[in-house]
Protein backbone atom coordinates (compact mmCIF):
# COMPACT_ATOMS: atom_id res chain seq x y z
CA UNK A 1 0.00 0.00 0.00
CA UNK A 2 1.73 3.07 -1.26
CA UNK A 3 0.05 5.63 1.00
CA UNK A 4 0.15 3.60 4.23
CA UNK A 5 2.03 5.22 7.09
CA UNK A 6 3.92 1.97 7.77
CA UNK A 7 6.34 3.16 5.08
CA UNK A 8 6.56 6.91 5.83
CA UNK A 9 8.18 9.25 3.34
CA UNK A 10 11.88 9.83 3.99
CA UNK A 11 12.35 13.36 2.71
CA UNK A 12 13.58 16.25 4.73
CA UNK A 13 11.50 19.35 5.34
CA UNK A 14 8.22 17.68 6.30
CA UNK A 15 6.40 20.19 8.51
CA UNK A 16 3.15 18.27 8.91
CA UNK A 17 1.85 14.84 8.01
CA UNK A 18 -1.84 13.94 8.16
CA UNK A 19 -3.30 10.45 8.23
CA UNK A 20 -6.27 8.37 9.26
CA UNK A 21 -5.93 5.54 11.77
CA UNK A 22 -8.37 2.69 11.22
CA UNK A 23 -10.22 1.96 14.44
CA UNK A 24 -10.91 -1.54 15.72
CA UNK A 25 -13.37 -3.37 17.94
CA UNK A 26 -12.34 -1.54 21.11
CA UNK A 27 -12.92 1.90 19.62
CA UNK A 28 -16.44 2.52 20.97
CA UNK A 29 -15.32 1.94 24.59
CA UNK A 30 -12.21 4.05 23.90
CA UNK A 31 -14.39 6.90 22.56
CA UNK A 32 -16.88 6.65 25.45
CA UNK A 33 -14.00 6.94 27.94
CA UNK A 34 -12.96 10.18 26.21
CA UNK A 35 -16.53 11.56 26.41
CA UNK A 36 -16.79 10.60 30.10
CA UNK A 37 -13.49 12.29 30.93
CA UNK A 38 -14.58 15.50 29.18
CA UNK A 39 -17.91 15.51 31.02
CA UNK A 40 -16.21 14.78 34.37
CA UNK A 41 -13.85 17.74 33.88
CA UNK A 42 -16.75 20.01 32.96
CA UNK A 43 -18.67 18.94 36.08
CA UNK A 44 -15.55 19.47 38.20
CA UNK A 45 -15.14 23.02 36.84
CA UNK A 46 -18.84 23.77 37.42
CA UNK A 47 -18.67 22.41 40.98
CA UNK A 48 -15.80 24.82 41.66
CA UNK A 49 -17.73 27.63 39.95
CA UNK A 50 -14.81 27.96 37.57
CA UNK A 51 -15.27 29.60 34.18
CA UNK A 52 -13.45 27.45 31.65
CA UNK A 53 -12.73 27.14 27.96
CA UNK A 54 -12.46 23.89 26.01
CA UNK A 55 -8.65 24.05 26.11
CA UNK A 56 -8.74 24.05 29.92
CA UNK A 57 -9.94 20.45 29.74
CA UNK A 58 -7.03 18.03 29.89
CA UNK A 59 -7.75 14.32 29.72
CA UNK A 60 -5.59 11.20 29.73
CA UNK A 61 -5.51 8.71 26.92
CA UNK A 62 -3.36 5.68 27.79
CA UNK A 63 -1.63 7.76 30.52
CA UNK A 64 -0.78 10.56 28.05
CA UNK A 65 -2.13 14.04 28.79
CA UNK A 66 -3.90 15.71 25.90
CA UNK A 67 -5.71 19.05 25.75
CA UNK A 68 -9.26 19.21 24.39
CA UNK A 69 -9.72 21.88 21.75
CA UNK A 70 -13.42 21.38 21.07
CA UNK A 71 -15.78 19.78 18.60
CA UNK A 72 -15.12 20.60 14.97
CA UNK A 73 -17.68 21.19 12.24
CA UNK A 74 -16.48 17.90 10.80
CA UNK A 75 -17.97 15.97 13.75
CA UNK A 76 -14.61 15.21 15.33
CA UNK A 77 -13.59 16.01 18.90
CA UNK A 78 -10.14 17.60 18.54
CA UNK A 79 -7.23 17.34 20.96
CA UNK A 80 -3.78 18.89 21.01
CA UNK A 81 -0.53 17.44 22.22
CA UNK A 82 2.79 19.23 21.95
CA UNK A 83 3.84 16.90 19.12
CA UNK A 84 0.56 16.13 17.34
CA UNK A 85 -3.14 16.88 16.94
CA UNK A 86 -5.80 14.17 16.88
CA UNK A 87 -9.52 13.99 16.20
CA UNK A 88 -11.97 11.31 17.32
CA UNK A 89 -15.55 10.92 16.12
CA UNK A 90 -18.55 8.87 17.14
CA UNK A 91 -18.39 5.67 15.07
CA UNK A 92 -22.15 5.88 14.42
CA UNK A 93 -21.86 9.27 12.72
CA UNK A 94 -20.42 9.84 9.23
CA UNK A 95 -19.76 6.16 8.74
CA UNK A 96 -18.08 6.77 5.39
CA UNK A 97 -14.94 8.19 7.05
CA UNK A 98 -12.40 6.80 9.50
CA UNK A 99 -12.99 7.51 13.21
CA UNK A 100 -9.48 8.79 13.99
CA UNK A 101 -7.56 11.60 12.26
CA UNK A 102 -3.98 12.41 13.19
CA UNK A 103 -1.76 15.37 12.32
CA UNK A 104 1.95 15.24 13.13
CA UNK A 105 3.25 18.72 13.98
CA UNK A 106 6.66 20.05 12.96
CA UNK A 107 7.89 20.24 16.57
CA UNK A 108 7.14 16.53 17.05
CA UNK A 109 8.62 15.55 13.70
CA UNK A 110 11.85 17.46 14.31
CA UNK A 111 12.10 16.45 17.99
CA UNK A 112 11.41 12.70 17.72
CA UNK A 113 11.59 11.99 13.99
CA UNK A 114 8.67 10.70 11.94
CA UNK A 115 9.14 7.00 12.68
CA UNK A 116 9.51 7.50 16.45
CA UNK A 117 6.56 9.89 16.59
CA UNK A 118 4.38 7.46 14.61
CA UNK A 119 5.35 4.63 16.96
CA UNK A 120 4.54 6.82 19.99
CA UNK A 121 1.10 7.71 18.64
CA UNK A 122 0.10 4.38 17.11
CA UNK A 123 1.65 2.02 19.69
CA UNK A 124 1.22 3.98 22.94
CA UNK A 125 -1.33 6.76 22.57
CA UNK A 126 -3.92 4.93 20.41
CA UNK A 127 -3.43 1.56 22.10
CA UNK A 128 -6.76 -0.23 22.37
CA UNK A 129 -8.48 1.86 19.70
CA UNK A 130 -6.89 0.52 16.54
CA UNK A 131 -7.62 -2.37 14.24
CA UNK A 132 -5.00 -5.12 14.35
CA UNK A 133 -4.40 -4.72 10.61
CA UNK A 134 -2.64 -1.41 11.26
CA UNK A 135 -3.88 0.57 8.25
CA UNK A 136 -2.92 4.27 8.24
CA UNK A 137 -3.67 6.02 4.93
CA UNK A 138 -1.76 9.29 4.48
CA UNK A 139 -4.04 12.15 3.42
CA UNK A 140 -1.66 15.10 3.24
CA UNK A 141 2.00 16.05 3.68
CA UNK A 142 3.20 19.65 4.05
CA UNK A 143 6.79 20.03 2.90
CA UNK A 144 9.08 23.03 3.08
CA UNK A 145 12.14 23.74 1.01
CA UNK A 146 14.73 26.45 1.06
CA UNK A 147 15.58 28.04 -2.27
CA UNK A 148 18.37 30.51 -2.74
CA UNK A 149 17.12 32.58 -5.62
CA UNK A 150 16.26 36.24 -6.08
CA UNK A 151 12.60 36.58 -7.03
CA UNK A 152 12.63 40.40 -7.24
CA UNK A 153 11.70 40.27 -10.94
CA UNK A 154 8.27 38.79 -10.14
CA UNK A 155 5.17 41.01 -10.16
CA UNK A 156 1.75 40.11 -8.79
CA UNK A 157 0.33 40.05 -12.35
CA UNK A 158 2.64 37.10 -13.09
CA UNK A 159 1.11 34.90 -10.35
CA UNK A 160 -2.01 32.84 -10.98
CA UNK A 161 -4.33 32.20 -8.06
CA UNK A 162 -7.73 30.64 -7.47
CA UNK A 163 -8.64 33.68 -5.40
CA UNK A 164 -11.29 35.81 -7.07
CA UNK A 165 -11.12 39.60 -6.98
CA UNK A 166 -14.19 41.08 -5.35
Amino acid sequence: MKNNIDNPPQISGIDALYYFAQSGGGYDAFYMDIIEQIEDKKMEFKALNYTYADNDIIIKINSIDIKYSGAGRDGFLWFNHEFFRVGFKDSEKSQNIHNIRVQLNAVGIYTLGIKSLLAYINEEFLKGALLNERYFPVTRIDVNMFIQHNFNYLHKEMILSKKKDT
